[in-house]
């Protein structure tokens, strides 16, 4: 029903503000409309009713977005009766608000059935008798004239359906939406950013399937105009060793490298990390993304820091060039009568304060006096739609930037919803690295906001990582580097093992720190299978009975896979001295023998530490004492008497002989002899001196 006409002879000094208002309306089509008092609802409350929502409506589809002169809205209606009787009579009505809702609040409040009437009837649509259970599709189609426009931006549109059954009237069922008219009036633009994060959820962190479909739809997504994609490059690593979808990604990764901007590893929970001191540790995350980018060959526009719950210590902290912030962290803004700038400078850092009603609505809530209500995806759609002709109507003479985010679970379904807000005509799509570097469209200087509203140190949920975990995080990461110096494949155990504990620090685990923690203990449990198992076989005392020698040691492994090792001696006595170590491979499940040079000296018993480390020097193991008895000097020794004593046994031997020789008279023979020979030998020397 419209509302009543004034009172004959009423004051002109009560009609004299209604008569300026459409005077400015007629001069200005941008000019905002007077926001009337909340209403009586339309259609007045039944006598009696035979069920609440009896007859069931729903608008399916609104088309077009946007109605322009000489276009007709077409809706798509459902109504179905979720009674056991049969629908006598029903119809269905359509009516419009009469005004242009000029504030975000009122265009909210639109939701709320008790807060404004819908006053202008568009059409009624009677309804054959409907059996129980029974549903009806039909459409709807209004003249774009019908709906009186003055000034273009956002209409309440209502459906009501109401009849009877078994001849008993029932309340009458309603929904809401928005309608949305521009009538090419002269308007600066709004320009608008979509921040959306290509980064894992709970479960692809937790190694669930289907990660990549998800990610390779975001990435098309972000090719929308004014989509920004902030890309984790965690999302690089997610191919698990496919090349064809490892290429896929990064090569959509690629193409937005000029567009997009880049989170640290895993989008490593910044406030967590640097409130237990584990700086080192955010550096690393970001050198391990910096170093994936580079590999694959992508050049970002710039780093971006996201911090769930800032605060000033994490801001300090991290290094981004750019800080994404909450609207809601600063109520001076909120405060505001207009919506301003999205960039500002906040504790000396660029930041980008994202739109928290847009955000919402992007999540499908629209928040209404204090309570959030869920939106049907039409509503969800016209809501944004018509935020943003609030938003521009609030001053249409100046552009300003305005950004919203995604979820960070979005699985691409906001596409068809972000193409709509790139065509709407009071929008113009804005990239954010343009924006941060003044290649997009003009808009207002960045404000100094009040860093005071921001806590001075993190206020962390129970659900993020202590101190004491991230201590237990980096234990496991160093058990992970020996195993990296010490298995003979790294890159087949040890790198899948580091890429999954990199996972830990993610800021996504605090939805499932059960599942964080169930992952951790896995990823601990498997590092120790990889370390833990490198020993030396003990041994017997070891006779050293010489100066140089080869010292045996036998190694033992219980490790699944081949491991290499530097056998290296520690004598308690420098009486033994190493040579040199030795490397050796031992089998999985298997031993090895080293043999180790050493030399010795002197006469002692002592024991020899046995040694294991990596190639590069990292301890292995435990030490194991070996007992040595060193005699070095028992060959020269021996050598020694065995001469001595056949020398004297020679001359024993002579001497006897001798004796026995003159005993028995041959000694004159022997003499004679002797003589004649050196007769013989003087005769042959005075031949020789002839000439």
């Amino acid at each position: 029903m419209s509302p009543a006409a004034p009172r004959r002879g009423q004051s002109w000094l009560v009609a004299l503000p209604l008569l300026l208002a459409a005077f400015l309306a007629l001069i200005s089509p941008a000019a905002a409309t007077p926001e009337p008092p909340a209403l009586e609802p339309a259609i007045a409350a039944p006598t009696a009713t035979a069920a609440d929502a009896a007859l069931d409506v729903e608008i399916l589809d609104l088309q077009p977005v946007v109605l322009t002169d000489g276009s007709d809205l077409v809706l798509r209606l459902r109504v179905a009766n979720t009674t056991t009787d049969v629908i006598d009579t029903a119809s269905v009505t359509v009516l419009a608000q009469e005004w242009a809702p000029t504030t975000r609040t009122s265009l909210a409040r639109w939701l709320d059935l008790g807060r404004y009437g819908a006053t202008l009837p568009l059409s009624t649509t009677d309804l054959e008798p409907l059996a129980a259970g029974e549903s009806r599709e039909f459409e709807v189609s209004v003249p774009s004239a019908s709906f009186h426009f003055t000034t273009w931006g956002p209409r309440g549109l209502e459906v009501a359906a109401d009849g009877t059954a078994a001849g008993i009237p029932f309340d009458a069922d309603r929904e809401r939406t928005w309608v949305l008219w521009w009538d090419e009036p002269t308007v600066s633009p709004t320009a608008v950013g979509v921040l959306a994060p290509v980064t894992p959820t709970v479960d692809e962190l937790s190694g669930q399937p289907g990660a990549l479909d998800r990610v390779l739809a975001l990435l098309e997504q972000a090719t929308i105009p004014g989509v920004t994609p902030v890309i984790d490059p965690v999302v690089l690593t997610l191919a698990d060793g496919d090349p064809v979808l490892d290429g896929r990604v990064t090569a959509a990764v690629a193409a937005l490298a000029g567009r997009s901007l880049a989170l640290p590893w895993a989008n490593a929970d910044a406030a967590a990390l640097l409130d237990a001191n584990q700086a080192d540790l955010y550096r690393t995350l970001l050198d391990r993304g910096s170093a994936a980018l580079a590999t694959a060959g992508v050049v970002p526009a710039g780093s971006v820091d996201w911090p769930l719950d800032p605060d000033l210590a994490t801001l300090a902290g991290t290094g981004g060039d750019v800080v994404v912030l909450p609207g809601a962290a600063f109520p001076e803004r909120s405060a505001s009568n207009s919506t301003p700038d999205a960039l500002a400078t906040v504790a000396g850092r660029t930041a980008v304060v994202l739109d928290t009603e847009l955000g919402e609505a992007l999540r499908g809530t629209a928040r209404v006096d204090g309570e959030d209500v869920t939106l049907t995806p039409l509503q969800q759609r016209q809501y944004i739609a018509g935020t943003l002709a609030v938003v521009t109507r609030e001053r249409p003479g100046q552009s300003r930037l305005v950004v919203t985010a995604l979820p960070f679970d979005d699985d691409a379904a906001s596409a068809a919803l972000v193409e709509v807000v790139a065509g709407l005509p009071w929008v113009t799509p804005a990239d954010l690295p343009a924006a941060l570097t003044g290649e997009g469209p003009a808009t207002e200087p960045p404000a100094v906001l009040d860093a005071g509203t921001l806590p001075a140190e993190a206020i962390l949920p129970d659900t993020a990582l202590t101190g004491d975990k991230l201590g237990a995080i980096e234990s496991t990461a160093a058990t992970l580097r020996l195993a990296g110096e010490l298995v003979v494949d790294p890159a087949t155990v040890v790198d899948p093992l580091s890429a999954r504990l990199s996972l830990q620090p993610s800021a996504t685990w605090r939805q499932a720190p059960l599942a964080r923690d169930l992952q951790f203990a896995e990823v601990a449990e498997q590092a120790a299978t990889l370390t833990g198992g490198i020993t030396v076989r003990a041994s017997s005392t070891i006779n050293m009975l010489s100066g140089s020698a080869n010292f045996p040691v036998t190694v033992t492994s219980t490790l699944p896979v081949d491991a290499v090792v530097q056998v290296n001696l520690e004598p308690s006595d420098r009486l033994l001295r190493e040579v040199e170590p030795r490397v050796v491979t031992v089998p999985a499940g298997g031993e090895a023998s080293a043999q180790v040079p050493v030399v010795a000296a002197g006469w002692a018993d002592f024991t020899v530490d046995v040694v294991l480390t990596t190639v590069a020097g990292t301890p292995v193991g435990e030490v194991v004492a070996i007992p040595v008895r060193v005699r070095a000097d028992w060959e020269n020794l021996g050598m020694t008497a065995l001469v001595a004593g056949a020398g004297l046994a020679f001359v024993v031997g002579v001497v006897r002989t001798v004796r026995r020789n003159r005993a028995t008279g041959r000694a004159a023979e022997i003499d004679a002899a002797a003589e004649e020979l050196d007769d013989l030998a003087r005769a042959n020397e005075g031949e020789g001196d002839e000439p």
